[in-house]
């Protein structure tokens, strides 16, 4: 993950870079904003705000091995005072599994800031920006500190975003969802959303494994759901039009054609996933076409730009993509 402000300074990579150039002025306005500022402060330390946690050296990645041992020591001695006070090597153990433990959690919580302050940089936030409300910052710091990989953080990330640029966009059955996936939920979300028509939701095609997989995934942790047959109308010239990405597939069928094919849909909870992403670059036209063609009804699939005037859609420059 890096940062790069606006003055075109050097990439940062960890939480310190990227409050230095902060303090700099690059990310200043985003910092210095009381909701950017009360919430990562809140992740790093209760409530502190990030400037005055920097400054008084708490964020550095690296704490003390005086200070951490005499945590650890304090614990261990409550716990299990006797058994490390008779033997030494346990003491040791303790300590050093403790510090492990405190590091790792520690720089997963850093990631996850560093990730949101990129986030938060690439636009001004709105007036009605405001800090997350207490009961969702105590579970998503929690989440937070068990985040292992990148996609897990930077998924995490986009959360926190989220719920600072739009407060209460971000329900608590979705926090819950995010706190129970892995990286392989998170490759399958991913997957999923350059695929999707709207208003959330897309053709599952028949016989295709890498589908079902990722398919499968998303349902087990209520983001999307497979549905029963649904009909599929063509208009009188044949046309069946699905909406992606600001473009128009379109099925060729005989006019007035009706059939019923399998989709998978978006949950609630799937849509205020997808919603914390920026829009997809790289729709799978193609795929989703070769897919639809293995229909029987679909003679060809067209792909065109549209423009809505007057309550109506008007296809322009309309190309056959799959004959």
């Amino acid at each position: 993950m890096t940062v790069t402000d606006d003055a075109g300074n050097e990439p940062a990579t960890s939480l310190v870079e990227v409050l230095e150039q902060a303090l700099e002025g690059g990310l200043l306005r985003l910092v210095a904003g009381k909701p950017a500022q009360q919430a990562i402060g809140r992740l790093l330390h209760g409530a502190v705000d990030v400037p005055v946690a920097y400054l008084e050296g708490w964020a550095q990645r690296k704490r003390s091995d005086i200070r951490a041992e005499k945590q650890i020591t304090a614990a261990v001695a409550v716990n299990a005072e006797t058994v490390a006070a008779a033997d030494q090597n346990l003491m040791q153990h303790g300590l050093d599994r403790w510090t492990r433990k405190f590091k790792a959690r520690q720089e997963s919580v850093e990631e996850v800031a560093v990730r949101t302050i990129g986030i938060l940089s690439m636009e001004d936030l709105p007036p009605d920006a405001a800090a997350p409300a207490e009961d969702f910052m105590r579970m998503f710091e929690d989440i937070a500190e068990r985040a292992t990989t990148e996609s897990i953080a930077d998924l995490l990330a986009r959360v926190l975003a989220g719920e600072i640029r739009k407060p209460l966009s971000v329900s608590r059955r979705t926090l819950q969802v995010v706190g129970v996936m892995d990286q392989e939920m998170v490759q399958a979300v991913e997957y999923l959303r350059p695929r999707l028509f709207e208003p959330n939701w897309t053709y599952y095609p028949e016989n295709d494994g890498e589908f079902a997989r990722h398919a499968e995934l998303v349902e087990s942790v209520s983001i999307a759901r497979s549905t029963d047959l649904v009909p599929l109308q063509a208009d009188a010239v044949g046309d069946i039009k699905l909406k992606i990405g600001g473009k128009f597939l379109i099925a060729v069928s005989v006019p007035n054609n009706s059939f019923f094919v399998q989709t998978l849909s978006l949950t609630p909870i799937g849509r205020e996933m997808c919603d914390l992403f920026p829009p997809c670059t790289q729709e799978r036209f193609l795929e989703i076409a070769l897919s639809l063609k293995l229909l029987k009804q679909i003679a060809r699939v067209d792909l065109c730009e549209y423009e809505f005037n007057e309550g109506r859609f008007y296809d322009l420059n309309r190309r056959v993509l799959v004959p």
